[in-house]
């Protein structure tokens, strides 16, 4: 989990916040405001890339720019 974080962190856009939620093997990532994770979310899986998009997470369409990725496996 690390070294994806410090990945994540070496190749994201200055501002981007990550941080680790209690248990399991995830990271949750933040973007400016004026991303839009669920258009990144179809660009990524066009590259093999699965994200969560944030907005999967909310019943009232929040965290558009946030999104969780997986670290559980390679």
């Amino acid at each position: 989990m690390s070294r994806i974080r410090e990945h994540l962190a070496k190749y994201m856009p200055a501002g981007t916040r990550i941080t680790q939620p209690q248990g399991g093997y995830t990271l949750w990532i933040e973007l400016a405001e004026n991303i839009d994770t669920l258009k990144l979310a179809e660009k990524a899986i066009a590259e093999n890339i699965s994200i969560a998009a944030g907005p999967l997470f909310s019943a009232s369409d929040k965290y558009k720019n946030c999104f969780r990725v997986s670290c559980a496996l390679p």
